[in-house]
């Protein structure tokens, strides 16, 4: 839990709190022009903005005016919203629901709130309001606004597991899916009920597979993104075997492979079968290699999938795909020989 203050938070707090804004302004900056991973950006600006929260408005004021250049951004809103404080909150507020800031922004601070232990309801309910411009905005700006708070209530529900908020994302998306006149327009749906992850809103997914647009079936394919693979293999099995769209095909893989990275076990048998007659028609380069990883994840216990990965290497070879090198790591460095 981000609200729990260890000795440690406490010993990391004093260390900083001597500094002026501009000086970790000026620190925060190194740390960022010197290469290092967003990881080590963040957390020392967190730390002040938790020992002076009186400093947050300076610092926030200095990154609107592009005194915190504009690629440092990112790091500056995860160490805001990683600041526990009603300050924080409150300059993540402002800046949301400024309508004169750049969206990026604006956007930045929406998901700078999703994880706090400081929202609830009445955000995720601001959220929604906003999400309703995905179909009823009267500006491009808008409408982006609208499509990525929607998956930010989605992320929300997520995270904070409240049934409440839940609900609020869940009828948030189902509006959108009902109102949204085209497949782009829906597409957010799909994506905040993926953010969401609980196989209780796998109906959006089978409602999404059989529509008769086939990108509308493309998007749906995220649904299943974040649930556990046990629950879902069966069904995406079923989905991939009347599925006829190659581009569906391969977002539904390629979400499987994501899956299965976040979540690493093997899918279920049916899926796997499906995934070797998928593999034998030979589709795209993107579907191949999903359906390999998938293949690869599932060799220690179907054998199927230990010789359709041996048998495949001489073909990405050929084609120079780049697939082999993620074929061998799942195979023995004598099963490489003997198919090479």
């Amino acid at each position: 839990r981000h609200d729990e203050v260890t000795a440690l938070d406490r010993r990391a707090r004093e260390a900083v709190r001597h500094y002026t804004p501009m000086q970790v302004r000026d620190r925060f900056m190194q740390r960022h022009l010197s290469g290092a991973g967003i990881q080590q950006v963040w957390p020392e600006l967190t730390h002040y903005l938790e020992a002076r929260p009186e400093e947050t408005d300076t610092l926030v004021t200095m990154m609107k005016k592009n005194e915190i250049s504009t690629d440092a951004s990112p790091a500056f809103y995860i160490a805001l919203g990683r600041a526990r404080t009603p300050l924080a909150m409150a300059a993540l507020l402002d800046i949301m629901r400024d309508e004169v800031a750049p969206p990026i922004e604006r956007i930045r601070a929406m998901f700078g709130m999703v994880d706090r232990e400081d929202v609830g309801v009445p955000l995720a309910e601001e959220f929604a309001v906003m999400a309703r411009n995905i179909t009823r905005g009267k500006s491009d700006a808008t409408r982006v606004l609208g499509r990525e708070a929607l998956l930010a209530l989605g992320a929300m529900a997520g995270l904070q597991q409240n049934e409440d908020i839940t609900k609020v994302a869940v009828s948030a998306a189902a509006l959108i899916l009902e109102e949204g006149e085209d497949p782009v327009e829906r597409r957010p749906g799909y994506g905040a009920v993926a953010n969401i992850g609980d196989v209780a809103y796998m109906t959006f997914a089978d409602e999404g597979s059989r529509k008769k647009d086939a990108r509308d079936r493309e998007a749906a394919a995220i649904v299943v993104r974040r649930m556990h693979p046990d629950d879902t293999s069966d069904f995406v099995a079923a989905w991939l075997a009347r599925e006829d769209n190659a581009h569906v095909k391969e977002a539904i893989y390629t979400t499987v492979d994501l899956q299965t990275i976040d979540i690493p076990v093997a899918v279920g048998p049916r899926l796997l079968d499906q995934a070797l007659l998928d593999l034998a028609a030979e589709p795209r380069v993107i579907t191949r290699k999903a359906i390999l990883n998938i293949l690869g994840r599932a060799v220690h216990r179907y054998p199927q999938a230990r010789k359709a990965l041996i048998q495949q290497i001489p073909y990405e070879l050929q084609e120079d795909s780049g697939i082999y090198d993620v074929i061998v790591r799942y195979l023995e460095p004598d099963e490489v020989r003997a198919a090479i």
